[in-house]
């Protein structure tokens, strides 16, 4: 089943950036949203898409009429900038791989990920993953500090640009720290939030859907 395949080609490429979402509707039939993840032991996350969102945003092609007649499952890749690069119905796992390493080998380098000066180690920071994510509003993270230090709290586009600063130069405690972002005035896309101080930092994705 495509399930389980596709937690399969997470784990293969998720090192190199690869996102995976499930989305779909009447999770009820046979099992719900939460049961389908535990039954298939899937490690990504499952949205309840049963208004058509994010159908209408990235599945529909306009040959039929959402919520009355279309096939499943429909496979969707998407690149760092939220551009559809594959989309199938049916589910063949050699198309989806090789259309992965392509966008990987072509995705750009020249982002922050690759900007961090060699003496900058993520050692004294562990940044926890987003809650939610994807979101369409506000997401909540936190993140660790193993001794009090300044540190700034920044989020960044894929390209490396600064789109919301969340703190600057502040003194945080040892301990547990958490932020809320509330995306404003941007695209739907990838996006890297960075705590970072003067020796260490740590990151995280999230996904932004309007």
């Amino acid at each position: 089943m495509e399930a389980p395949s596709t937690e399969t080609i997470y784990q293969e490429f998720k090192d190199a950036g690869l996102i995976v979402l499930g989305a779909g509707s009447d999770w009820g039939q046979p099992y719900s949203c939460r049961q389908w993840a535990t039954k298939f032991e899937l490690t990504y996350p499952l949205i309840d898409d049963s208004n058509y969102n994010l159908f209408y945003e990235f599945a529909w092609d306009g040959s039929s009429q959402p919520g009355v007649q279309y096939y499943v499952p429909m496979n969707i890749i998407l690149d760092h900038n939220m551009v559809i690069q594959y989309r199938a119905y049916g589910f063949s796992e050699t198309a989806i791989k090789k259309k992965i390493k392509e966008l990987i080998e072509v995705i750009p380098t020249a982002s922050i990920e690759h900007d961090i000066p060699p003496r900058l180690q993520p050692s004294a920071i562990t940044i926890f993953d987003a809650y939610p994510n994807p979101f369409n509003g506000v997401t909540k993270f936190s993140f660790f500090i193993s001794e009090g230090i300044l540190a700034d709290v920044i989020v960044y586009n894929t390209m490396g640009e600064e789109v919301a600063g969340l703190a600057y130069s502040k003194h945080f405690d040892t301990g547990t720290h958490s932020f809320s972002w509330k995306a404003e005035g941007i695209p739907s896309g990838l996006y890297i939030i960075r705590v970072k101080t003067s020796q260490s930092f740590a990151s995280t994705k999230v996904i932004f859907l309007k």
